[in-house]
């Protein structure tokens, strides 16, 4: 009897527990969900913002939208300007003349992603601030539209953060950890980048090429500075209705004599 008492005690415990972790999980998507109603969420000042990093596209293989996905994925990441620039294909150029095209394409940093006849997927030339990314080498197995592009993508972030001297994160498995072949590419989970590896990339811009770095405010706060970009979301848009509702300058009560006070 006593067992039985205790068994089911250490179920009803189990339970409360269960429903405390639940009830702890809703509360804090609550709290963010109250949150971003409140400010709007983050945006991105880009108004002080120096230097200029990005992507020379020129191959077919891949459409261009994915490009600009992961370039815009890498901004939220790095907090720097980073292009999609286009430039004629050209299926016999070289590495010096990807390299021609990298120096004058007007970016600090360039990586051109080409369909070239060179013998590797990726290349890097720190010192003279640009890689290659050879999408020919990455579509050799003849893969699936959707794992070219995936490999593209991780191929485009980890080009550029080795560029500005972040190396493979061994500590836990990410886009920046090694991969030799394309299965072991295929492998390596897609998605944010490791913290360490923005810190990095930002403190090799900043410190070391004078770029300047976006700034991230609330929505809220972008309003009243007076730079805030157009709505997205129920919440920005109240939050500009409101805001652009709300008077410029105080109210005038002027006194007529005749009503007196």
């Amino acid at each position: 009897m006593k067992m039985l008492v205790a068994i089911l005690m250490l179920g009803a415990a189990a339970v409360v527990q269960a429903e405390g972790a639940e009830n702890a999980a809703t509360n804090g998507m609550d709290k963010a969900e109250r949150l971003r109603k409140a400010t709007g969420g983050f945006v991105l000042d880009r108004r002080e913002a120096k230097g200029r990093v990005g992507f020379v596209n020129m191959q077919s293989r891949v459409s261009r939208d994915v490009l600009s996905a992961g370039a815009q994925a890498l901004e939220s990441e790095f907090m720097l300007h980073v292009d999609v620039l286009d430039r004629e294909a050209s299926g016999t150029a070289d590495i010096a003349e990807l390299g021609k095209v990298a120096s004058e394409s007007g970016l600090d940093f360039a990586v051109v992603v080409a369909d070239a006849d060179i013998p590797m997927s990726m290349m890097l030339a720190p010192e003279q601030k640009y890689g290659i990314v050879n999408v020919r080498m990455l579509a050799k197995d003849n893969p699936p539209q959707d794992t070219l592009e995936r490999r593209l993508r991780k191929e485009m972030a980890r080009s550029m953060s080795l560029l500005f001297g972040s190396g493979y994160t061994v500590l836990h498995r990410s886009t920046l950890s090694p991969a030799s072949t394309l299965a072991e590419l295929d492998e390596l989970p897609s998605g944010r980048l490791p913290a360490e590896t923005s810190s990095v990339v930002q403190r090799m811009a900043t410190e070391n090429f004078g770029f300047k770095l976006f700034r991230r405010a609330f929505y809220i706060k972008a309003l009243q500075e007076g730079w805030a970009p157009e709505p997205k979301g129920e919440y920005q848009k109240a939050l500009w209705l409101q805001y652009h509702e709300m008077p410029t300058e105080p109210m005038k009560i002027e006194f007529d004599p005749k009503k007196g006070r």
